[in-house]
């Protein structure tokens, strides 16, 4: 397998691109107390209702000192989704979510615990539907002059610009070798890698992006020293 360690990035900040602005929805300091709403996992419970349009992106996060915090976003046609952990460092709960449909959602705040109290923050914003677009389609080469890996293994970069909630589909195709694609954050931190996603020895990657800046697709091969062609389209949508 491939190893993206510390790479030779080139500069970015003026690739960069101001993404769509999120709209605030909620942003709320409150309280489980034993006098709220008890739901069915016996937790404290409030609740917030906000509106939203079909294709946009929620960002809700809960965070708080004095109890395991645990979200749950409801809305139409039975969409519902919740979080415990935003991740392993912490208690809080995130959630990012392309929402299904237009109208109203509700955002339920608890514990994961039974009969937890405390103070506690909500933020949740939304960001307009992005139309689907190809951000990078081209056919390059790998060649003696590409960057070396320590592997053996030549390899390019192809930056783009992204936004988070942005889903992105990464193509990687070639007549001359097999291919390996890896996504990576600006400064050349692995997010997800492929070698044989698509058709034959082709790499696809799918990955939903949870934050805006610039990402790179690293090309290269599945063999060390080899050379060739190849096509890279990536869309966002």
């Amino acid at each position: 397998m491939t190893k993206f360690g510390a790479l030779p990035l080139v500069a970015l900040a003026a690739m960069a691109s101001v993404p769509a602005a999120a709209q605030v929805a909620i942003s709320e300091t409150g309280e489980l107390t034993a006098r709220d709403t008890v739901n069915w996992t016996g937790s404290h419970t409030d609740t917030y209702t906000f509106e939203a349009s079909e294709g946009e992106t929620l960002e809700a996060s809960l965070s708080s000192t004095a109890f395991d915090a645990h979200l749950t976003v409801r809305g139409p046609d039975g969409f519902r989704v919740e979080n415990d952990d935003a991740d392993a460092a912490t208690l809080d709960a995130r959630i990012m979510r392309r929402l299904p449909a237009s109208g109203t959602y509700t955002i339920e705040v608890s514990s994961y615990w039974e009969g937890e109290t405390g103070g506690y923050a909500l933020t949740a914003a939304t960001r307009p539907a992005v139309p689907p677009q190809i951000v990078v389609d081209t056919t390059a080469a790998l060649t003696t002059a590409s960057q070396l890996l320590d592997d053996g293994k030549y390899f390019e970069l192809h930056p783009f610009t992204a936004q988070a909630g942005q889903q992105v589909t990464v193509e990687l195709t070639s007549d001359t070798f097999d291919t390996f694609a890896v996504l990576l954050t600006s400064g050349g931190q692995p997010l997800v890698e492929d070698d044989d996603g698509g058709e034959g020895t082709n790499s696809r990657i799918q990955q939903m992006l949870t934050s805006d800046g610039v990402y790179l697709v690293g090309v290269t091969s599945y063999a060390p020293g080899t050379t060739g062609s190849y096509t890279i389209v990536v869309t966002l949508d």
